[in-house]
């Protein structure tokens, strides 16, 4: 089934505005609404969602390694009754200054501390009065852990670019939440083998991890106004090292060059402020409204979701709710699917 989503989130606006903005999308016939870990807390305010919408699923788009895991799966049981059956458990290890700064979380052997986390978290939803938890790892353990009620399924999907991460997503997850700017073929050959691999690692069917892309769809009547919005939102996406070698997979080898040394040189943003527009381009989508519905469809081929926002990094904060409002009213009715 092919899915089309948005992530609200943001710190241009206050929680009231996602939550009315996850109404207009529902209304809009979008399959799912995401919330992560970032100026809001995702499951606060996806509560506050769950009850006033009936029919959009609900994810967080990510949930950080900051929670233990026994309180991860007590939030994502309680927003699984809330919603009626609607919630997915969207989980990513993030930044390292977030988990170092915020959540004083070692970033050394993170993958290893994701896995040990996504099974400790899956053990705590299953656990149920008469068969509470109990587990020993290295980084985290459950003691006769149980909600006190018989368990809900949750589905648990982890965002994963990296190719290890990718990997144990098709191990582990239900869903591999991809956040990789560029085109969906690209994208989609780098990352599909390594969930393959994964799924043949864990005895898992073929197909048994779907594959969701986030899009950053930039959209103006101005042609060079998308552009422009698009390449300031990539300062954030190019800071990762996995999205700058795209570019030399494109063919921009110079450019993937330049931004390397300017990554170690603290001058990132002047370095993705000379990218030519052809490569803006390839790395999102932009356009007029027309353009960018047209075009939303290359993402399909490929991907079972798509996740649909607006740029959110660099750009004014004071109309981040008018670009949400104009992604929402420019994919309306595109959804093909329910949650």
């Amino acid at each position: 089934m092919k899915r089309l989503a948005i992530t609200l989130g943001g710190a241009g606006a206050e929680p009231a505005a996602f939550v009315r903005l996850a109404q207009e999308a529902e209304q809009a016939g979008f399959a799912v609404v995401g919330a992560g870990d970032a100026a809001d807390d995702s499951i606060a305010l996806l509560g506050a969602i769950s009850q006033v919408t009936q029919r959009v699923g609900l994810r967080t788009s990510v949930a950080l390694l900051g929670r233990s895991p026994a309180q991860l799966a007590l939030a994502a049981a309680t927003l699984q009754r809330l919603s009626g059956g609607r919630f997915r458990l969207g989980i990513g290890p993030g930044s390292q200054q977030r988990n170092e700064g915020w959540h004083g979380i070692p970033y050394q052997r993170m993958v290893v501390r994701t896995e040990e986390y996504l099974r400790t978290v899956r053990a705590a939803l299953a656990a149920s009065p008469a068969a509470p938890a109990q587990t020993s790892g290295h980084f985290y353990q459950l003691d006769r852990f149980t909600t006190g009620r018989p368990p809900l399924p949750v589905a648990v999907d982890l965002a994963a670019n990296g190719p290890r991460m990718v990997q144990l997503a098709g191990m582990l997850a239900d869903a591999v939440l991809v956040d990789q700017p560029g085109p969906p073929a690209v994208v989609f050959a780098r990352v599909a083998p390594l969930v393959r691999q994964g799924e043949v690692a864990a005895g898992r069917p073929a197909g048994s991890v779907e594959l969701s892309i986030a899009v950053r769809v930039a959209i103006s009547r101005d042609r060079a106004e998308a552009i422009a919005a698009a390449r300031a939102d990539l300062c954030y996406h190019l800071a990762f090292p996995y999205n700058r070698a795209l570019l030399a997979t494109l063919g921009y080898l110079e450019e993937a060059e330049r931004l390397e040394h300017a990554a170690t040189r603290g001058t990132l943003g002047q370095a993705v402020a000379g990218l030519p527009d052809a490569a803006v381009e390839q790395l999102s989508l932009c356009g007029t409204a027309e353009e960018v519905r047209a075009g939303i469809g290359r993402w399909f081929d490929y991907f079972s979701e798509v996740r649909v926002n607006p740029p959110t990094w660099y750009q004014p904060a004071s109309d981040l709710v008018a670009r949400y409002r104009t992604v929402i009213a420019t994919f309306a009715d595109l959804a093909t699917s329910p949650h």
